[in-house]
């Protein structure tokens, strides 16, 4: 496959192709971990890769297997415990591509071992598309590599149709080649990196990370770093200045979260990218954001809390019993959270009070329509003490857990005021473990009169007048 026709064959693909990926015909089975080694080629805007894929479940799979990857990519060799066989592949309509073609591989697995490794081999195009949407940036070109992963740009074999629930997966290992003028990212932890002539080879690895966020980018970055902190820039001066004050304001979100919640946590890796434009992503540890948004870093409220959010994990997480009703709100809830009150010391409290506002008007539209900013149909609101562990992905970032318990510890703040509330901070985050009983024994010494209150917010959905932020 050595031809590079423009991304125009995706709407032909997808007015002659006779395939469909049919929602709900098979049953797709779960990937336990990749190992991955993709070559880019820029200039051709082509990779190669090799995938080895751990499945679960090995002796209660479908037969065949079915794996996605995108429509300009075509598999050239599959194994099965070292055991070439022959594949079925063929382009069929995939939404969770950005060209909205994708290339489906049935591969028969009769006689697989329990254990055994898929590896695949494939190769292929990236061109640019925009039949599903303008906003899709995804591409290899002279200008680098800028890969998403699951929904948007199926770089590495994808085990799942289209529109299903993402799930997390590990990447044991992640080897990146490519010219060495670029600077690769992936998701997760930066490991090692070598140079040798022309090619630049980097290595990752990512733990128990979302499929959805396993993105790919390479460009022609700086790299600036401040600890545990990655900030890769553009080269020219204004950009590079950006980083610095990127790296600043990490590096006192950092000081300020050990002072606040947990001193002694433990941080991983956080990735910042400045990114062309539609590319305000967040993936994982891995941030991008737009050059207006790097810019502008000082003024741009959404890059603030999106750097904020991201390093917040570590300092406010407690280990919490998973059967524990308090689980969803604690592993989800308190980083959707507790970034915002350290925020707003340093660069404000209006950043704080203008999104809190937001977040209240979004939930009473949620309560009342049902529906999220695009008119998707939402879960039933739950108590956030309702939401078990295997429900979180269903409210994540959607309903109660992004909206309710944002509002609950806003409302606990203007009780308390800002540094009682840190006082109560500081003793809810150093305890070694945090079960509902000791969370709400908690806040009741701090607030002995708010047994019947938290019973409202935590047990119910009811959302009483009085618990609405003042205007």
């Amino acid at each position: 496959m050595r031809s590079s026709s423009p991304a125009v064959w995706t709407i032909v693909a997808a007015l002659v192709g006779i395939h469909t990926a049919a929602a709900g015909t098979l049953e797709y089975p779960k990937v336990s971990s990749y190992v991955l080694d993709v070559t880019f080629f820029p200039d051709e805007s082509r990779l190669e890769g090799r995938a080895e894929i751990d499945l679960e479940a090995a002796n209660e799979l479908p037969n065949p297997v079915v794996f996605y990857l995108h429509g300009e990519l075509a598999v050239e060799k599959v194994t099965l415990g070292g055991r070439p066989v022959e594949v079925d592949q063929r382009k069929v309509l995939y939404d969770g591509d950005y060209s909205s073609v994708a290339t489906r591989v049935e591969v028969p697995i009769d006689d697989l071992d329990p254990g055994a490794v898929i590896a695949v081999a494939y190769e292929g195009f990236f061109h640019p598309s925009k039949v599903r949407s303008i906003s899709n940036y995804m591409r290899i070109d002279e200008d680098g590599v800028l890969l998403r992963s699951y929904g948007y740009s199926l770089w590495f074999p994808v085990f799942l149709e289209a529109k299903k629930n993402s799930y997390p997966v590990s990447f044991r290992r992640v080897t990146l080649r490519m010219p060495a003028d670029y600077i690769p990212v992936f998701t997760g932890t930066w490991l090692s990196e070598s140079v040798e002539g022309h090619l630049r080879t980097s290595e990752w690895r990512a733990e128990n990370v979302d499929l959805f966020h396993a993105q790919c980018t390479a460009l022609r970055f700086a790299v600036t770093r401040e600890e545990n902190t990655f900030v890769y820039s553009f080269r020219d001066r204004n950009s590079r200045q950006s980083a610095g004050r990127i790296a600043e304001l990490a590096r006192r979100l950092d000081e300020m979260f050990r002072e606040r919640y947990r001193r002694e946590a433990s941080t991983g890796q956080l990735h910042v990218m400045q990114m062309p434009r539609y590319g305000d992503i967040s993936s994982g540890n891995v941030i991008g954001l737009t050059s207006g948004s790097w810019l502008g870093i000082e003024e741009n409220e959404w890059a603030q809390r999106v750097l904020g959010h991201e390093l917040v994990h570590a300092y406010v997480q407690v280990p919490t019993d998973r059967t524990d009703r308090l689980w969803s709100l604690a592993i989800e809830g308190f980083p959707s959270y507790f970034h915002l009150p350290v925020l707003a010391e340093i660069v404000g409290e209006g950043l704080y009070e203008r999104f809190m506002d937001r977040t209240e008007e979004g939930y009473l539209d949620r309560r009342r329509s049902g529906e999220d900013r695009r008119g998707r149909p939402l879960p039933p609101e739950k108590p956030p003490l309702a939401i078990h562990a295997d429900e979180m992905s269903t409210y994540k970032d959607r309903f109660v857990l992004n909206d309710r318990v944002l509002l609950f510890f806003d409302w606990i703040r203007r009780q308390l005021g800002a540094e009682r509330f840190y006082d109560l901070t500081h003793e809810l985050f150093q305890r070694d473990r945090l079960s509902e009983e000791s969370f709400e024994a908690t806040v009741l010494r701090f607030l002995p009169d708010a047994k019947d209150e938290l019973r409202v917010w935590l047990e119910t959905t009811e959302f009483p007048e009085r618990f609405h932020r003042p205007r």
